[in-house]
């Protein structure tokens, strides 16, 4: 038993550690990059943010949800974080906080159904579709138009709006409604 469980260990350690290791190197290469060039351009003095402790707190935390994740859009959201923490003067840390934990426990698709019911016109304007001239129709419409790839994923689709609901980033409690 305890060669199985060391043999496990090993095995963790060949398959698991060098990716992990690989993220977290890719990652602070790219936010060391950028905060160089802020640097270069004369929007920020790295000596200084040293001593910030929210840009400490900010790339600390965005750092271990970086490792976490290969979702591309995820990492940009969290170096987006790191660098207004190093460039803005008045973030609130737990503003800060709340969204790196949306960030860590929203998936990808929470923010595309965001940004699509935000402005719906708007977005199928940005991506280039046309809506359907709809009379009247359920919410769930919409998003199918958008995203056909949902179709016959409405328990995903539904948990991820009652997720958002509960979160408050909408009052509408069923994709179903229907609207003029």
């Amino acid at each position: 038993f305890p060669v199985t469980i060391a043999a496990v260990g090993e095995l963790f350690q060949l398959l698991v550690t060098p990716p992990l290791e690989k993220r977290r190197t890719e990652w602070m290469n790219n936010i060391a990059k950028k905060l160089k060039e802020l640097e270069e351009n004369k929007n920020l003095n790295l000596e200084e943010l040293r001593e910030n402790e929210l840009f400490i707190d900010v790339v600390t935390q965005a750092t271990q949800l970086a490792i976490k994740t290969s979702e591309t859009e995820k990492l940009e959201y969290l170096k987006n974080a790191v660098l207004n923490a190093a460039t803005e003067e008045s973030l609130d840390i737990s503003e800060t906080q709340v969204f790196l934990n949306f960030v860590s426990d929203f998936t990808v698709w929470h923010v595309k159904i965001l940004k699509l019911f935000d402005d719906p016109t708007e977005w199928f304007k940005i991506n280039n579709k046309k809506p359907k001239d709809y009379f009247s129709a359920g919410l769930s419409n919409i998003l199918l138009d958008a995203y056909p790839e949902l179709n016959g994923r409405g328990e995903f689709y539904n948990l991820v709006w009652k997720d958002l609901e509960r979160c408050g980033f909408h009052r509408t409690s069923d994709l179903n409604a229907s609207i003029s």
